[in-house]
């Protein structure tokens, strides 16, 4: 695949990526996605006539167009040229594609941008301590590409930037293969889903109701019971949750701050969630 970027180009790279494993999907079927989805959404992906695009959030949106900073950041640091990454199909394992970022002359190099409240999931420099499913996406594309190492630029809090390495774990990337494989051949050939796991993954897989009543079995009829259970607790819990902090709002006054006894901050409420109803802790 070339890295055209017009809007015919995308849409059969976007085909040609429902045709294997790419690196955020092997993330997700290893149960290690840092890519908001699971093996549910690859699979609804693989299997469903529709070419599939994930919509910007805000976060996706700002990696985006920061891309290029931590790119030329990563230049500087490392003094190299980059070349902007195209897509790739394993020559030996051909389920196996993907689209790196950019390559070095050694090594390939993913660009991340995190925010600083995930600071501490990142270790120290030149080590391979990140997010594990990044982890996973970069051995993929070791896998691939045949390199043997694997930078990550991450920019974290807008003004944090680092460089970490990651070299290539044969064993890692056997175990990794032989998981597509099976994920291919026992959900995607014969479209039978995975297990449903979360509710979001149900209505993905069965977005449409139908006028049609089936019959609960004794484990669904318990299942429903104790949803209805939880669902009980949870609105006592709101209410105690709700009649708590209007003590506390009270007892504050018009204070915008509670502090305890050695002078440490605990909440605060603005004027502005006062308006709103909605100041908490």
């Amino acid at each position: 695949m070339s890295n055209d970027t017009t809007a015919q180009a995308r849409l059969e790279w976007l085909n040609w990526r429902k045709s294997g494993i790419g690196g955020s999907d092997m993330a997700a079927i290893m149960g290690e996605s840092s890519f908001g989805k699971t093996i549910v959404d690859v699979w609804k992906d693989k299997t469903s006539r529709d070419v599939i695009e994930t919509p910007d959030n805000q976060y996706m949106k700002m990696g985006r167009l920061l891309e290029p900073v931590v790119a030329q950041l990563y230049e500087e640091r490392e003094s190299v040229k980059l070349t902007k990454g195209y897509g790739i199909r394993s020559a030996t394992e051909p389920l196996l594609l993907g689209t790196p970022d950019y390559l070095a002359p050694t090594r390939g190099v993913e660009i991340k941008t995190a925010s600083s409240i995930f600071a501490n999931q990142y270790g120290e420099e030149y080590t391979d301590q990140i997010p594990a499913g990044y982890l996973m996406q970069v051995h993929h594309y070791m896998t691939i590409t045949k390199l043997t190492e694997w930078d990550v630029a991450v920019l974290i809090g807008g003004n944090d930037f680092r460089v970490y390495r990651v070299k290539e774990n044969p064993a890692l990337s056997l175990v990794m293969t032989q998981q597509a494989r099976s994920f291919w051949d026992r959900f995607v050939m014969p479209g039978v889903a995975p297990e449903i796991t979360t509710s979001r993954e149900a209505n993905l897989i069965y977005p449409n109701a139908q006028r049609v009543t089936i019959e609960a079995t004794p484990q669904i009829a318990w299942d429903w019971n104790r949803l209805c259970e939880l669902r009980d607790k949870i609105r006592q819990l709101e209410t105690e949750e709700d009649a708590t902090l209007a003590k506390i709002q009270a007892a504050m006054g018009v204070a915008d701050s509670l502090a305890n006894i050695e002078g440490e901050r605990l909440a605060t409420w603005t004027n502005e969630r006062r308006r709103t109803a909605s100041g908490t802790a």
